[in-house]
């Protein structure tokens, strides 16, 4: 699998010079299958997709992105995927993998808890439409086939505990129903189980027609960027599509009371969902200790981590942490400061420490993971 990393650029660019079979059409019942992917900034993202079919490679989500991405430089050109397959049995294999525009950095990260691949046996339903899911973690690693309504439609290949903790993240129960029975707690799952690279007949087969639609049409000067579309649901949020696939998910900014809602949200995969939250929490002004707790404990935990995305993150928890003036922080900044993987971590956790008044309060000590 490793030889895909040099391959794919070699593959982009003889990809356009040689004409890809028409594929007959579909004779019977039929499903359909997307691809998706968690973007971690311009060059990195997470991608869970079907490689082959039957034995047969197809093309993906994470080869079409090389492909478009080849004269790019280190910024992805991000590609979503969907194709038809017959409703019968059909021996499928997936793949979950980190990938970077760079191929150098990707072979730093092409071990087993950033590579999960193997082989289902699938029997879908027919006229159904299905989404290859998965999760990417130091802790753990998986990827799946399911519904637009979150149940499960394959074994999982990998971590059945990394699968049931981002289902649980998603209000969902290990059984693929929401934990709550509420038609508004179901909604609020089903709209937090959409992830890019979905089709927009996916949004629509889990979510239903839009509240509303919106279009941005493309900056004349800006060449080469393209314009999207929006679907706008009520009280829940914002979905935006480009060339018919989710790029991006913006949730409606509601700042949570409960602490597990703010642990979980602290510890999304989703790295922009992450970055908002981090956002939401400096600009009001977070200062109950159990959720400062909180955020600091993620500070220490993401020390290691380097994407984009998620060291912005980081860096506004560090200013919320700096806003709140509270001096018990001060200890696990310093060792931020001193320990975090990235540059611009270390120097928020500096300029935090300069707003933390000296005391003899008691200090706040990470658990050590």
């Amino acid at each position: 699998m490793l030889k895909t990393i040099f391959s794919f650029a070699l593959f982009a660019l003889l990809a356009g010079c040689v004409a890809a079979p028409v594929a007959p059409p579909i004779q019977g019942p039929k499903v359909v299958i997307d691809d998706s992917y968690l973007r971690e900034g311009q060059g990195q993202a997470h991608f869970f997709y079907v490689e082959s079919v039957d034995g047969k490679w197809i093309k993906n989500t994470y080869s079409e992105t090389y492909r478009e991405s080849i004269s790019n430089g280190a910024a992805f050109v991000m590609t979503g995927k969907s194709r038809e397959l017959p409703a019968k049995k059909t021996r499928l294999d997936l793949v979950g993998r980190i990938g970077f525009a760079i191929n150098l950095q990707e072979m730093m990260y092409s071990g087993e808890r950033y590579l999960v691949e193997g082989s289902v046996n699938f029997s879908p339903t027919a006229d159904t439409h299905y989404l290859v899911k998965g999760t990417l973690t130091p802790a753990g690693s998986a990827v799946w086939i399911e519904d637009t309504q979150g149940h499960l439609a394959s074994t999982i290949v990998g971590s059945e505990q990394a699968y049931a903790t981002d289902i649980q993240r998603r209000g969902m129960s290990v059984e693929g129903q929401t934990s709550n029975n509420s038609q508004a707690s179901s909604r609020d799952a089903l709209f937090a189980s959409i992830q890019s690279g979905e089709s927009s007949e996916a949004v629509k087969a889990r979510m239903g027609e839009p509240d509303r639609y919106s279009r941005q049409d493309p900056n004349p000067l800006l060449v080469g960027r393209k314009g999207y579309s929006s679907y706008h649901y009520d009280g829940l949020g914002e979905v935006q599509l480009r060339d018919g696939f989710v790029f991006r998910i913006l949730p409606q900014v509601v700042i949570p009371n409960d602490l597990a809602d703010i642990r979980n949200g602290l510890y999304t995969e989703d790295s922009e969902s992450l970055r908002q939250l981090a956002q939401n929490l400096y600009k009001v002004g977070e200062t109950r200790q159990d959720a400062l707790d909180l955020v600091a404990q993620r500070l220490w935990d993401g020390k290691a981590e380097e994407g984009h995305n998620t060291v912005d993150a980081m860096a506004w928890l560090c200013r919320l942490l700096g806003k709140s003036a509270n001096p018990r922080y001060r200890q696990v900044m310093t060792q931020l400061e001193q320990q975090a993987e990235t540059r611009k971590l270390r120097r928020y956790a500096g300029n935090t420490l300069e707003e933390l008044p000296v005391s003899s309060a008691e200090q706040f000590v990470p658990e050590q993971g």
